[in-house]
């Protein structure tokens, strides 16, 4: 009698992360319903790849912050007005909701999130972030404020909520007093209205909320130390352009030079008010572009993941701390 084989291994199942059973039980909340969903399962973000999408509007999609790091996401953006003493995640004052807090919807669940990533890790030192594929990453959670009031009486109240990343150790700082950089898995800007000379100066000697500088109103003051971005609205940049016609030669050349001095500088170069697009997104990228800001995100993340020049891989091009390599002339995009 012949022998027995062993039946072929069955091949294993790719692990669904855990974030996807977060995303199909959470609810917004409302008054009548303000039930804590667990922001946080096992296995977590397995298998999600970060890239340097900058989800733009982020309480408008729907399942904010979640879906974000789903998409795998670096940047995520939500909008917040200040009412009452409260931060609230609203685009506009009439689209202020009750619960839809700063707190609720983006810190109560990262602070969940992070303290669960790091405990399944033995709480290791240095602390790791929400990315299991790359636990080094730090999640950049950019916040717009909406208007000069907000920005300015906004940042004691952000500093307060803060509280508890820096018990932990989540945040990445700067020391005024040592003049040290510290790393951590949570990195706080500010955009919009943030008022740059609250967070440069800040009671405890760490800058902890950096800023979304601006090309057109950089400050000398403005370096790797106490800002993170510098961001644009493209048209104010290059001018008219429509959707189908793309930009000139001489558009281009602007982005290039605007994204290569803003390198120069230690900081990310961005554009808002670009088309979700995959020709723009190649124009931009090819340009010098890091963070893309995207609103379909996990078209602009699965596109930015199969981006290639030069054999490097753009979406994850940005190191931090590190200076961007240029994308000269003539070294196209190909996308895998």
């Amino acid at each position: 009698m012949a022998p027995l084989t062993p039946p072929s291994a069955e091949p294993e199942a790719a692990i669904i992360p855990g974030i996807k059973t977060t995303i199909s039980a959470w609810t917004p909340p409302t008054p009548s319903r303000p039930v804590h969903t667990p922001a946080w399962h096992p296995s977590f973000t397995t298998g999600i790849i970060p890239v340097m999408c900058w989800s733009h509007n982020n309480e408008h999609q729907p399942v904010p912050l979640l879906g974000a790091l789903a998409a795998g996401c670096i940047a995520i953006e939500p909008d917040c007005r200040l009412h009452d003493g409260v931060l609230y995640t609203a685009h506009d004052a009439n689209e202020i909701r009750p619960l839809w807090t700063l707190s609720n919807i983006y810190l109560d669940p990262l602070f969940e999130i992070l303290t669960q990533q790091n405990a399944a890790r033995g709480n290791p030192s240095p602390k790791i972030g929400v990315y299991d594929e790359k636990p080094e990453q730090s999640l950049h959670l950019t916040i717009d404020f909406k208007s000069v009031p907000c920005g300015h009486d906004g940042i004691p109240v952000l500093l307060d909520l803060l509280e508890p990343f820096r018990q932990a150790d989540f945040l990445t700082y700067y020391d005024l007093h040592t003049e040290k950089m510290h790393p951590g898995p949570l990195t706080i800007v500010g955009t919009g209205d943030s008022d740059f000379s609250l967070t440069t100066n800040p009671p405890n000697g760490r800058i902890e909320i950096f800023k979304d500088a601006r090309f057109f109103n950089f400050l000398p003051e403005q370096n790797s130390t106490n800002s993170l971005y510098c961001s644009a609205k493209l048209l104010k940049s290059v001018g008219w352009f429509t959707v189908k016609g793309g930009l000139s030669k001489r558009q281009i050349a602007t982005v290039r030079k605007e994204c290569r001095a803003v390198r120069e500088r230690g900081l990310i170069p961005r554009y808002w008010g670009t088309p979700d697009d995959e020709g723009w997104w190649r124009v931009l990228v090819e340009s010098g572009v890091v963070g893309l800001t995207v609103d379909d995100l996990e078209r602009g993340a699965r596109w930015l993941r199969g981006c290639v020049v030069d054999g490097v891989g753009v979406g994850a091009r940005y190191k931090e701390g590190e200076e961007g390599d240029d994308v000269e002339e003539g070294r196209g995009c190909e996308v895998l």
